[in-house]
């Protein structure tokens, strides 16, 4: 995409230089700057352009998006693509070992648990996995899980997945600490994106300024323009 990019710049900074009308310009570097200048002209008009046209897809992507949302809300299950969902089916998997009923201590936690959770439990696993995904977003999102979040969650996993309480706890902050390193990579993915942007539009301006430099060279010159480069190319001779 880069070398698309800049490639672009440099044919529309050579047409541009090579098309310019000649002016009586005093000097050897006049005749540069102006060349030069109609290339960077070239790369201003394209990347106001470009940025007119990645607004406008962008809008038509979010309004698209708000109807897609709207849908969605009205729908009974989350969608299947969260990436929270593949955190959630770590935290709650039953081990093959007790997938046929709660331990000992996970009965007990389960005992201990506040009422109000264990209701919400029975209710339906779609609430309590949708309060689970809030929790851990929230923790991602701070930094941080609380006490009594973190209490929270183990118990509810515990209860789950059948498993003890302190294997639980393991679980939520291995949860915790996946979702970091998937916000801390999505991050730097945004900065790498950034720095990329940014250089390939700075290399396309110097790209257009010399190529624009080129073809008022060929231009005045007279040098056919054609896509032979080789050492062998034989260019008539200059006129003045």
């Amino acid at each position: 995409m880069l070398a698309q990019q800049i490639g672009a710049f440099m044919a529309g900074g050579y047409v541009a230089g090579r098309m310019r009308s000649r002016w009586h310009e005093p000097t050897e570097h006049e005749i540069e700057f102006r060349d030069g200048l109609h290339g960077g002209l070239v790369w201003a008009v394209g990347v106001v352009i470009g940025a007119a046209l990645l607004l406008s897809a962008a809008g038509n992507v979010a309004q698209t998006g708000a109807q897609v949302a709207g849908e969605a809300a009205t729908s009974a299950m989350a969608s299947t693509n969260d990436p929270m969902d593949a955190i959630l089916d770590t935290m709650v998997r039953p081990t093959s070992a007790q997938a046929g009923a709660a331990p000992p201590a996970a009965s007990a936690s389960a005992a201990t648990a506040p009422a109000s959770g264990i209701r919400r439990t029975a209710q339906g696993g779609d609430e309590t996995r949708a309060e689970m995904s809030r929790i851990v977003a929230s923790a991602v999102a701070s930094g941080t899980l609380s006490g009594p979040n973190r209490t929270y969650l183990a118990q509810l996993v515990a209860q789950r997945a059948g498993i003890p309480q302190a294997e639980a706890e393991k679980r939520v902050n291995e949860a915790v600490n996946a979702g970091r390193e998937a916000a801390d990579k999505a991050r730097r993915a945004a900065v790498l994106t950034g720095f990329a942007t940014a250089a390939s539009l700075i290399l396309s301006l110097g790209a257009a300024w010399w190529a624009a430099l080129r073809g008022g060279h060929h231009r005045d010159n007279s040098i056919p323009a054609r896509f032979d480069f080789g050492p062998n190319r034989r260019y008539p001779t200059p006129t003045r």
